[in-house]
């Protein structure tokens, strides 16, 4: 409909890293890493400090902490990285002892506060079992099972899924461990306007996000003076797009979280775990998530680099008979691969395969009609994409050379793009 495309339109723009507001189980300010003036605050922040934000806003902070106070939060500043947050902290603020964390923004500080929940006291062991069993996996499906499985384990969520991106920002849901009386997403595909290009480049960017009720009561964020939006890109505390909180809800979901899986510094997937009820977690539970995250990434990274190796042996010992027999037969290139039907299937990994030379067509596997296949061809060669390597070329070709066959054992680093 033609509202549908007007919302998918607006969260494919929405300016998710600046959303003046945070949600409300926690605090936020920023702060000048130099003179440490505080710039930005939510709303109850000041509070605090016996403060009102007129009063809070432009004021050096470390004149409003006590010295104890002010001794944890500058050995904080002393190891806050660019991103991600540093390891929680605590500071007691008017009675009250808070979890802070912090992390550099441009020039800014920025310290997000949320009230101390003592770890519950078997996470130290669930995550010592997740990290040898993930470490035992030997595929990538049995790695992305453990992976869901321990990932309910430590966050109690009643649907945990793993999602992998392809190159143009579709997912599909290749593990799963949820409730019984939930339906099954296993094998289903989504399409890329569920997470706009925006939202998969802040998971690439920072390990989690979590929205522990999504019917949350936005906070807003208040500034010193006239300043722009305060980028929130790595704040835990964020509010999220009122159109993902729609999707919750249409979902069936009152929380959600989600742990970025990164493979060669691009986004490759999502743990993302939902439950039908609000539900919270303590920093040391994210914590404990984002360790897993790191380390399923890892462990993907060297099963895919394992797999790509041995498909590629595969392919080297498939194309040498294929070579040689095209090698053996310089009048007829088709009699020469008639020779190896299933090696000509392996190679692509396909069902099917169909080669055309001039007028000649050879058809291996289960095929479409001869006409289907040659009008097929047609009109893969009027769609043809430009390609570096070759100047043009299609998915059929007129032409089939040695040396172009041969090209394709080359190890894949080493070929132009497809």
């Amino acid at each position: 409909s033609e509202l549908n495309d007007e919302l998918l339109a607006h969260c494919a723009s929405e300016a998710i890293h600046v959303p003046r507001f945070i949600q409300p189980h926690g605090h936020l300010l920023a702060f000048d890493a130099l003179s440490s003036e505080v710039r930005y605050a939510s709303a109850a922040a000041p509070e605090l400090f016996g403060l009102n934000a007129d009063d809070f806003l432009g004021q050096d902070l470390r004149n409003a902490l006590d010295p104890f106070n002010l001794e944890g939060l500058l050995a904080a500043v002393g190891t806050a990285p660019l991103s991600p947050s540093t390891e929680p902290f605590l500071l007691r603020l008017g009675g009250v002892e808070f979890q802070g964390t912090l992390h550099r923004q441009a020039e800014l500080l920025v310290l997000e506060l949320e009230i101390h929940q003592p770890p519950a006291s078997s996470s130290e062991f669930s995550l010592a079992r997740t990290i040898r069993r993930l470490q035992q996996a030997a595929n990538l499906q049995e790695l992305l099972a453990v992976a869901v499985n321990e990932t309910r384990a430590l966050t109690s969520r009643d649907r945990v899924v793993v999602y992998q991106f392809d190159t143009d920002g579709h997912g599909a849901v290749l593990a799963e461990e949820k409730a019984d009386d939930m339906p099954a997403y296993l094998g289903l595909h989504f399409p890329a306007s569920d997470i706009p290009a925006q939202a998969r480049e802040l998971y690439r960017k920072t390990w989690l996000r979590s929205i522990p009720d999504v019917d949350y009561i936005e906070v807003p964020v208040l500034a010193d003076g006239a300043r722009p939006p305060l980028d929130m890109s790595f704040a835990s505390l964020r509010s999220m797009s009122p159109v993902h909180r729609e999707y919750m809800r249409n979902m069936g979901l009152g929380a959600s979280m989600s742990i970025s899986l990164i493979h060669d510094q691009q986004l490759w997937g999502l743990i993302s775990c939902g439950h039908r009820t609000p539900m919270s977690f303590s920093p040391e539970v994210r914590s404990a998530c984002v360790t897993l995250g790191r380390l399923l990434s890892v462990q993907i990274a060297a099963l895919e680099g394992l797999r790509r190796s041995h498909l590629q042996a595969q392919k080297d010992g498939l194309l040498s008979p294929l070579v040689e027999a095209m090698n053996a037969t310089p009048e007829e290139v088709l009699a020469g691969l008639d020779t190896f039907p299933l090696q000509l299937l392996q190679l692509p990994e396909a069902s099917a395969a169909a080669v055309l030379i001039d007028k000649k067509v050879r058809l291996y596997g289960t095929c479409p009609l001869e006409a289907e296949v040659v009008a097929l061809a047609d009109w893969a060669h009027r769609n043809r994409r430009p390609s570096r390597a070759h100047g043009g070329g299609t998915c059929f070709t007129r032409r089939i050379a040695r040396r172009d066959l041969a090209r394709s054992a080359q190890p894949l680093e080493r070929r132009g793009p497809r």
